[in-house]
């Protein structure tokens, strides 16, 4: 008898849960935001220097190709740099670092 109480007193304690689980998770703020909405940007390199976050992704632009699995459909014409006063301060884009057109070996992207 005493196994069926306990029992009974965790399906009502879960039962109490979801509903306080569920408010919690609506309110939910994530930290992992875009540091930039302007740019596609993948495989990012960080560094700190004087105090100062760099950022240098690479930058990928809709080669017009169908999607695949290959990623075809990208194109990684160049390097940006972002910086960051803090890691809670907004992302600036100074441009682009390196492009495509000033590697003379380099072939259709990065």
């Amino acid at each position: 008898m005493k196994r069926k109480f306990i029992i009974s007193k965790c399906i009502t304690a879960a039962a109490l849960l979801v509903p306080a689980i569920t408010a919690a998770q609506s309110q939910r703020q994530y930290l992992s935001q875009p540091l930039i909405r302007s740019i596609y940007t993948a495989d990012p390199s960080a560094h700190v220097f004087k105090g100062k976050i760099y950022i240098y992704p690479s930058h990928d632009i809709d080669a017009g190709i169908p999607e695949n699995d290959m990623g075809d459909h990208f194109a990684m014409h160049d390097y940006h740099i972002l910086s960051m006063t803090s890691a809670n301060s907004p992302a600036t884009d100074h441009g682009i670092a390196l492009d495509l057109k000033d590697i003379p070996w380099a072939g259709r992207q990065l």
